[in-house]
C-alpha cells in the first residue's frame, strides 16, 4: 500500500481541498493545501502537458493528487528543525514544530504565497510557474523560499525541500542526470549537481517527462541532493545516510517510489534577506526512434559565450546488441564543443546510454540555428535528431540613483522640493534596470559611507529578486548624517547578479545646522497670580553627554519647580536655586547628537504685573549660545 496516513486526515484533507489555491496555464497546474493540517503543501500535475503530446494530459508530476501532504519543506534556524505550514497527522513532518502562521496560502496576482513566522525568521513560500529550459514553456512551477531575520542577532538557516515525485502512473521512473541513469540511492554534492535532470520511463512510449532545474538564470543551486526512496526522506526532517546498492523500493513494499530532497544553508544577520529559487515541471527531449533509439536535449536559449549542455539519451530496446555503436554532434558555424564523435562500444539488449556535450556559442554564432546529434552502429540503421538553440545576449543591470537636494531654514533641513517638511534623514532613490537580454537575479548590498550611515543599520542588504528585461525595481535608502556640521556624503553600492559583482558610487552635499537653544511658553499671556511653564529646548547638539545651565529670571515671578527635560538622564538630573532669581540646572544625557529635545521645563507663579526677560546661560556645551526670554505679567484674571 503507498503512502499511509490516517483516516481522519484523509477526511480533513478531503474538506479542505475544494478551498485549496490553485494556480494553472495550459501546460501545468499546482494545488496548493489550504489547511489546517499540511497548510502550504502542494501537489503538481500537467493540465494539456507537452504540445506535442497527447498521452501527458492530466497526469500527476507530484504526488497527492487534490490533497498535497506528501511533499513538504523542512526550515532549520540554529540547528532546529521545523516544518513550513501547519501541523500534520501523517508521517511526513510528523512532530515538527510548524511555527505561527502569518497569512496564506493566496493568490497575489500570478503566485501563490504563504507566509509563516518561525522566531525571529519570516519565511515566505512563493510559487509560481517558470519557462523550462528545454522546453521554452512556462511548463515548470518555480518554487522560492524567502527567509529574512527580524531580531536583533544572527541566525543560521537551512531549508530542505522533498519532492515526492510521480510521472503520471509511474512512481520510480530512472533519473536521467548529465551522463548518468540513476536507478539507486544517490547524494551529490558541490559541482556533482547538474543544471537539471529529468525523468521518464523510455525513449520508445514516453508518457510523462519531468525536468527538475537546479542551476541558472534565478535559481539557487542547492548544496546538496539527495534522491531515495520516498519513505527514507520523509521520515527524517534533514539529511540521511543513503545506500548506492538500494534501489528506490520502500521498505517491506514491493513497488519503487521516487523523491527527491534538495538542500541550502546559510546564515542571516540582522535585517537581512535570503531567497532560494528552484524549478520542477515538464523536460524538453526530441525523441527519434529505431533499433537505438535517440532522445536529445538542450537549452531552448543561451547566452553567447556562456557554456550549455547538449545531452543524448541512448536506448537499445531489442534484445540483441548492437556492437560498434557511436554517436555525432553536429554543430552549424560559430558553435564549439570537444569530442563531437564518441564510440560508444557494445549497447547490449535493454541497455541505455547517456552521453553529454558542452558547447560554447561564439560571436559568429547564428541565433536560430540547429545542430543534429546523430547516433548509430552496426546493422543498425543510424538516426538523428536536430534541435534549434537561440542565442540572447546576457543580463545587464544599471542602478541610478535620484540623489537628495537639501536646504536648510532656522537651522533645520528640507528637501529643496517640499520646504515646509523638516527632514532628519536623507532618502535616496533607487533604481535597479535590467538593460540586457536575460532574466537575472539581483542583490544589492550598500557598504562604504562617508559623512553618513544607513538610518538602519540593517537594512544595508536589499533583495531585488528576478528582473527579467527591461525591467526595473524602484526603493528608497534613508541616510542619517554624522553631526550637524554639513559636508559632503558619499555611499557606494554593490549589484550582484549572475555571478558579477559591481560598484556604484552616490555622492551628494547637506548644509551645516548651528546649535541652538529657544524657549517655549505654554500660555501665551500671563496674567498675576497665575501659574504658568517655560519650556528650554536645544537643538543640532552634537555628541550631548551632559549639559549645566545658569538662568536668571525677575522678581515679579517666583520659581515653584523645575522639571526635567527629555534630553536628561533619569536620576542625573538636578537644580539648585543659588540666589534670588538665579537657579543652576545640571545633568547628564546619553552619549548621542540631539537633534531637537528639551533641556528642562521651569515653572513659574506670577506675582505681580511686570515685563522683563528670563536669562539663559550655557556652560556646558559651550557650543550654545546664551539666549533670553522676554516675559510679562498683566493684570490679574478671573481665576485669582
Amino acid at each position: 500500500m503507498r503512502k499511509f496516513f490516517p483516516l481522519l486526515t484523509f477526511c480533513l484533507l478531503l474538506f479542505s481541498s475544494s478551498f485549496a489555491a490553485v494556480l494553472e496555464n495550459e501546460y501545468i497546474k499546482v494545488i496548493v493545501n489550504p489547511g489546517p493540517y499540511d497548510t502550504g503543501r502542494f501537489t503538481l500535475q500537467t493540465t494539456g502537458g507537452d504540445p506535442a503530446r497527447a498521452d501527458d494530459d492530466n497526469a500527476e508530476l507530484l504526488f497527492g493528487g487534490a490533497d498535497p501532504w506528501s511533499s513538504y519543506t523542512t526550515i532549520r534556524i540554529d540547528g532546529t528543525d521545523y516544518v513550513f505550514g501547519g501541523p500534520t497527522q501523517t508521517r511526513a513532518g510528523f512532530d515538527l514544530p510548524s511555527g505561527e502562521h502569518i497569512s496564506g496560502p493566496e493568490r497575489r496576482g500570478n503566485a501563490i504565497y504563504t507566509i509563516y513566522q518561525i522566531g525571529d525568521i519570516e519565511v515566505t513560500q512563493v510559487l509560481s510557474f517558470a519557462r523550462t529550459s528545454t522546453t521554452g514553456l512556462e511548463d515548470a512551477l518555480q518554487i522560492q523560499y524567502f527567509l529574512k531575520n527580524k531580531g536583533s542577532a544572527a541566525h543560521s538557516v537551512g531549508v530542505r525541500l522533498l519532492l515526492d515525485t510521480k510521472l503520471g502512473e509511474e512512481d520510480g521512473a530512472p533519473i536521467r542526470l548529465g551522463n548518468r541513469v540513476i536507478t539507486t540511492e544517490t547524494a551529490l554534492r558541490g559541482n556533482l549537481i547538474p543544471d537539471f535532470w529529468q525523468a521518464f520511463d523510455n525513449l520508445q512510449e514516453p508518457r510523462v517527462i519531468a525536468q527538475g532545474t537546479l542551476r541558472g538564470g534565478s535559481l539557487t543551486p542547492p548544496s546538496e541532493v539527495l534522491i531515495a526512496n520516498w519513505g527514507t526522506l520523509a521520515d527524517k526532517s534533514w539529511k540521511v545516510s543513503v545506500d548506492p546498492t538500494a534501489g528506490f523500493i520502500r521498505k517491506g513494499e514491493d513497488e519503487p517510489d521516487t523523491a527527491f530532497a534538495l538542500f541550502w544553508e546559510g546564515s542571516l544577520a540582522p535585517g537581512e534577506t535570503r531567497q532560494y529559487c528552484t524549478q520542477y515541471g515538464l523536460g524538453g527531449v526530441t525523441i527519434s526512434r529505431g533499433r537505438l533509439s535517440l532522445g536529445v536535449t538542450s537549452p531552448r536559449e543561451v547566452i553567447r559565450r556562456e557554456p550549455f549542455k547538449v545531452v543524448a539519451y541512448i536506448e537499445n530496446k531489442e534484445q540483441t546488441p548492437v556492437a560498434n555503436s557511436w554517436v555525432r554532434l553536429q554543430l552549424p558555424p560559430g558553435f564549439e564543443a570537444s569530442q563531437q564523435e564518441r564510440n560508444l562500444g557494445e549497447i547490449g539488449g535493454g541497455q541505455a546510454r547517456t552521453v553529454e556535450w558542452v558547447v560554447v556559442a561564439r560571436e559568429t554564432a547564428q541565433s536560430g540555428s540547429s545542430f543534429q546529434v546523430t547516433v548509430g552502429g552496426d546493422n543498425c540503421e543510424p538516426v538523428s535528431v536536430s534541435r534549434k538553440v537561440i542565442i540572447i545576449g546576457p543580463p545587464r543591470i544599471d542602478v541610478s540613483f535620484v540623489l537628495p537636494n537639501i536646504t536648510k531654514h532656522n537651522e533645520r533641513w528640507f528637501l529643496a522640493e517640499d520646504p515646509t517638511s523638516e527632514i532628519r534623514i536623507f532618502p535616496v532613490k533607487v533604481t535597479v534596470k535590467n538593460t540586457g537580454d536575460s532574466a537575472t537575479v539581483v542583490e544589492l548590498v550598500c557598504g562604504e559611507t562617508e559623512a553618513l550611515s544607513l538610518a538602519l543599520p540593517y537594512d544595508n542588504y536589499k533583495y531585488i529578486g528576478t528582473l527579467n528585461p527591461q525591467e526595473s525595481f524602484d526603493f528608497v535608502w534613508y541616510f542619517a548624517p554624522h553631526g550637524f556640521g554639513g559636508g559632503i556624503g558619499r555611499f557606494q553600492v554593490t549589484a550582484r547578479y549572475h555571478g558579477r559583482s559591481q560598484q556604484h558610487t552616490g555622492t551628494f552635499s547637506y548644509p551645516g545646522l548651528k546649535p541652538r537653544l529657544f524657549t517655549a511658553q505654554r500660555k501665551a499671556e500671563v496674567a498675576k497670580n497665575s501659574t504658568f511653564s517655560v519650556e528650554i529646548w536645544a537643538q543640532n547638539v552634537p555628541q550631548l553627554d551632559e549639559y549645566s545651565l545658569v538662568i536668571s529670571y525677575p522678581d515679579f515671578v517666583r520659581l515653584v519647580s523645575v522639571w526635567r527635560g527629555t534630553a536628561a538622564r533619569p536620576d542625573s538630573f538636578t537644580w539648585k536655586e543659588e540666589g534670588p532669581g538665579r537657579v543652576r540646572i545640571s545633568s547628564q544625557a546619553e552619549l548621542r547628537d540631539l537633534v531637537k529635545e528639551t533641556l528642562a521645563i521651569l515653572n513659574f507663579e506670577a506675582l505681580a504685573e511686570g515685563a522683563g526677560e528670563i536669562r539663559i546661560i550655557p556652560e556646558a556645551p559651550s557650543a550654545l549660545p546664551e539666549i533670553r526670554h522676554g516675559l510679562e505679567v498683566k493684570g490679574e484674571n478671573s481665576e485669582s
